[in-house]
């Protein structure tokens, strides 16, 4: 150990520089490193869509869903599954573990094997998806004037534009046109010519259909052969021979002449932006770039192509514009970083004065820089997590700084030539100093490994801060030592002990003599600080975002009719329309509108869905009030369920969910009507939302098996008959700019009598007969919309509770309200926010006794003591009582950062005390007794105890005043566990170790 201190002061030149070219790097690397928000997520689920144009809703889910179900949740990174079915279409939404290494290499494996399961022959399609990235920007291209048509076409154009910029990863277009050539057959032109839907079929799709041929051997090699036709304009098909003409016979008949042939938008969705036609762009930046800096380049490339088209009536919005946002979102939170340090330096000042304050301040930038150059070389970003850790950091690194300049200080001013000091100082407070920096490393690290979304949305914070206290105890060993060697003076010296520090000890004394006071204190303030808390504060675990948005899901309680969903949608804006601080706004009337943040929910593509998403100007108060407002106003919109919503940093969790699952279906209905309307007319209900299974009007095929066996008719070939006639046919043989377009061939029926009315042929008999000779059509109500979860049939219901009702009396009151009720057969589960807070709470408990162990296996090594550690333990109890009374004095909510600045205060506020100990330690080894060893340290130790927790508390301040609702609640805690547990701690250690050591005698000097 000597050796290499020794080494430290004969390579002093070395060291400065080391130091000056990592804190050049960390400069270069500041403006080189990828910049985001908050860090990036991955979307930790998949969604399987199953297309069965055959089959009704109860039927898919018997033959199809239900296996595939089972087979999903096999794997043990699957949480949960959730399936929405339909006639003919029903779609997979499957949840992952947040620690899933690779979701989208697990999507692909269930993906195949769903694909070997033996399914129904009737199915047409099965896909997936798994990439749900939210993206960087979203581009409005919209117009007051122009056609879908046009729009998708300008946006092409654009798009084509975006991606000639290297930093652009992809841009996706999302348009509700959905062109197609739609063949309308009619029935009676059919027969007429004694044709069939499926004849047709065959002839258009034979005419258009190349094939190889052969080929010719030629001295040049085969060539092969192979028939080209191209159907390009719908002239070409309305001219298609469909019966040659026989003269004499009977005249050419094409295929106009059986029916109607145009080119439509088939889409039952509406996209629009400002009340405009739109299609949007999104746009995705590479990985590892700094996209803060794309805007300017981005927007001038928005503003050359509008300017190089000659149709003025295009107009190009920005939806999401995240690179300017979060360029002043990490300018903001990196200024109050600047002026956490700025405040540390003047504590500092104050407290050891200019020069020892110089030396200490500058190390500061050096472990700031240092710590983002590690980020940039391992890959990570720079985002207010990692920013944050730093502000975080910065106190504690200090305290580093402060021992060793306060002990270099000590022995120069006690005689010691400056190197001697030095060096001194070094061998003394290595171990205690290492002890502290390893402890407070041991609280942090556990956070890192926090599991689910807690740990995957915080844990850079954590990380961040342990390479900067790991880097500031390699600066306070080494390169403060150095300056301080060349820097430092010895203080004038003072004969005798001053009035001063008599009467300092004096009080010191006093004071330790009560520990079962100090206890007694520190019991009081924890349980009633405890109680306090959660007794007057709301429990938010995720707030919300900071960007002034506000969106609104509603769904329409007419099932089918898009017209009724539009009136909906146009009551929504008329609520908002005059609102002067409205900047724009995006709608989808028909399902969902692009991804824009990850904690919005993703909706089904149904006529009776939408959603809206506005921009505002408001600060994050007044939209936070105007969207209560807005909530009281919509609530009187009776013809549908509205939520009004912020962007979160959460997943889209309801505060309050409640689960019925059962293998009847009939059993589940007939408790959720009466069971869901009950509740929702609750008093402390705000808003809610159902997802339920739902029953329309349907006809019933009734089948004459013995005329159908007379006739030599099956039933399959009368329903595929009536499948082709009521579905059509799809045939991608129209050309359009390049692309395939969809053909749609179908007949013109539009009720069941047409149905009745088609005709069949008996192959066997070779005659023609009428459906109704063999079949009858009845009325029924059954099943359109069958909802499963993990297997079973569920009805959910999303509550969301007024101001003032918190999530646990909202819970026990649907509780009270289900015990009413017979739940025989019916599983019934509480899930939300609550379950939630109880999961994070059961981390956050693991990793503080994961942590307390850590930190009593190192003190354990330092002190070689098993009773030592256990005193240093009072100063936890004491830092979570100040935490909750700041909770309190503040009005914060407990949010899941004031839990994880609590558990960091572990590792933290036990510096204190090991420090303290060790001090006391050293005194009595040096012969003191008990009680003036306990009074010496704590005198010698008062002052940089203070100085350091001063740093701590107040280099927060920038944080609880700019930190928002997601970061000032951390800052809250960790201010406030700091307060009770330096004020407490400095008189109860010492009375403690009085307490349990007093009859110890002290050691006798050995004479030299």
């Amino acid at each position: 150990m000597k050796r290499s201190v020794n080494e430290i002061f004969h390579r002093k030149k070395l060291i400065i520089t080391i130091f000056l070219l990592i804190l050049g790097y960390g400069i270069y690397s500041y403006f080189v490193i990828p910049k985001q928000e908050m860090p990036a997520i991955d979307t930790p689920y998949m969604m399987i869509s199953i297309t069965v144009p055959s089959m009704n809703a109860r039927e898919i889910e018997e033959n199809i869903i239900d296996d595939v179900e089972q087979l999903v949740l096999t794997y043990n990174d699957v949480l949960d599954v959730r399936s929405v079915v339909y006639d003919n279409f029903s779609m997979l939404v499957v949840t992952f573990s947040f620690s899933t290494e690779d979701p989208d290499q697990l999507s692909e494996d269930i993906f195949v094997k769903v694909n070997e399961l033996s399914l129904s022959d009737s199915i047409s399609d099965i896909s997936y998806s798994s990439s749900f990235d939210d993206p960087h920007i979203i581009f409005s291209v919209n117009s007051s004037s122009l056609s879908e048509v046009e729009l998708l076409s300008y946006s092409e154009s654009f798009r084509n534009q975006l991606m000639l910029v290297d930093e652009i990863k992809a841009v996706t277009i999302d348009s509700v046109f959905n062109k197609e050539i739609v063949i309308t057959l009619d029935s009676d032109a059919l027969a007429l010519y004694g044709l069939t839907m499926t004849e047709v079929y065959q002839i258009i799709y034979a005419n258009s259909m190349n094939m190889p041929l052969g080929g010719i051997s030629t001295i040049y090699g085969t060539i092969s052969i192979s028939g080209h036709v191209t159907f390009d304009q719908i002239s070409d098909l309305e001219e298609l021979t469909i019966i040659p003409e026989v003269v004499g016979v009977n005249p050419r008949v094409t295929l106009s002449d059986l029916g109607t042939i145009s080119s439509e938008d088939t889409s039952n969705k509406t996209y629009l932006f400002d009340g405009n036609n739109t299609t949007f762009l999104s746009v995705y930046f590479k990985d590892d770039i700094d996209f803060t800096k794309m805007g300017p380049t981005i927007i001038d490339l928005k503003e050359q192509f509008l300017d190089d088209q000659e149709d003025s009536a295009l107009k190009i919005d920005e939806m999401l514009f995240l690179p300017d946002y979060v360029d002043a979102q990490i300018t903001n939170v990196f200024n109050s970083l600047l002026i956490a340090i700025v405040v540390v330096m003047i504590v500092v000042f104050f407290g050891v004065g200019l020069r020892n304050s110089l030396l200490i301040v500058s190390t500061i930038p050096i472990v700031i820089f240092a710590t983002i150059a590690i980020l940039h070389i391992t890959n990570y970003e720079l985002h207010k997590l990692t920013i944050v850790g730093l502000i975080v950091a910065i106190g504690i690194l200090v305290d580093n700084q402060i021992v060793i300049t306060e002990g270099i200080k000590r022995n120069i001013d006690a005689g010691m030539d400056k190197i001697t000091g030095a060096k001194q100082a070094i061998l003394d407070n290595f171990a205690p100093v290492l002890s502290s920096t390893l402890t407070t490393i041991a609280a942090f690290v556990v956070i890192v490994m926090l599991p689910g979304f807690l740990g995957e949305i915080v844990s850079s914070m954590p990380l961040t801060v342990i390479i900067a206290i790991s880097l500031s105890f390699v600066v306070a060993m080494v390169l403060s030592p150095v300056l301080a060697m060349l820097f430092l003076k010895p203080s004038k010296a003072i004969k005798g002990k001053s009035i001063h520090e008599e009467r300092i000890k004096k009080m010191i004394a006093y004071t330790i003599r009560f520990p079962f006071v100090w206890i007694l204190i520190s019991v009081i303030m924890l349980v009633g600080s405890v109680y306090l808390a959660f007794s007057t504060q709301p429990i938010d675990l995720y707030p919300n975002d900071q960007r002034s948005v506000i969106y609104i899901d509603f769904e329409n309680k007419t099932i089918g009719d898009e017209a009724s969903t539009e009136l909906v949608y146009e009551e929504i804006i008329d609520a908002v329309n005059d609102n002067t601080h409205l900047l724009n706004y995006a709608s989808s009337i028909g399902g969902n509108l692009p991804n824009f943040h990850f904690s919005a929910k993703i909706l089904n593509e149904r006529s009776n869905l939408g959603r809206i998403y506005m921009n505002f100007d408001y600060n994050e108060d007044d939209l936070l009030k105007f969207k209560t407002e807005l909530e009281t106003t919509l609530k009187d919109v009776d013809s549908a369920h509205i939520t009004v919503n912020v962007l979160e940093l959460s997943p889209p969790v309801a505060p309050v969910r409640l689960f019925l699952q059962s293998d009847s279906s009939t059993t589940l209905d007939a408790i959720t009507d009466p069971l869901f309307t009950e509740i929702s007319e609750s008093e402390n209900v705000k808003s809610f939302t159902t997802t339920t299974n739902i029953k329309t009007l349907k006809y019933l095929i009734n089948y004459d098996f013995d005329a159908m066996s007379s006739a030599f008719i099956t039933k399959a070939e009368i329903d595929g008959l009536i499948a082709i006639n009521i579905n059509g046919f799809d045939l991608d043989i129209f050309q359009f700019n390049n692309d395939v377009i969809n053909v749609n061939l179908n007949s013109d029926i539009t009720s069941y009598q047409e149905i009745l009315d088609l005709v069949i042929h008996s192959t066997v008999l070779d005659t023609d007969y009428s459906l109704s000779d063999f079949i009858t059509i009845s009325e029924e109500y059954d099943y359109a919309i069958i909802n499963r979860y993990d297997n079973k049939d569920v009805s959910i219901l999303d509550i969301y509770p007024i101001d003032g009702v918190d999530n646990f009396t909202m819970e026990q009151e649907i509780k009270d309200i289900v015990a009413t009720y017979d739940m025989s057969n019916i599983t019934v589960t509480y899930t939300g926010e609550n379950m939630m807070f109880e999961e994070i709470s059961s981390d956050l408990i693991r990793a503080s006794i994961i942590a307390l162990i850590l930190i009593f296996i190192i003190m354990f090594i330092q002190f070689n003591n098993f009773v030592k550690p256990l005193i240093v333990y009072l100063t936890i109890p004491l830092s979570f009582s100040g935490s909750f009374l700041f909770l309190v004095l503040f009005n914060s909510p407990i949010t899941a950062t004031a839990l994880v600045g609590m558990v960091s205060l572990i590792g933290v506020t036990v510096n204190t005390g090991i420090l303290l100990v060790e001090y006391i330690s050293r005194h009595i080894e040096n012969g003191d007794t008990v009680n003036d060893a306990c009074v010496g340290a704590l005198y010698i130790r008062f002052r940089p105890i203070m100085l350091t927790s001063f740093t701590t508390i107040l280099g927060l301040i920038p944080l609880l005043i700019s930190g928002g609702n997601f970061f000032r609640p951390l800052a809250i805690t960790f201010m406030g566990g700091m307060v009770t547990s330096t004020l407490i701690t400095i008189f109860l250690i010492p009375s403690v170790y009085s307490l349990i050591y007093k009859n110890r005698k002290p050691k006798i000097k050995k004479a030299h």
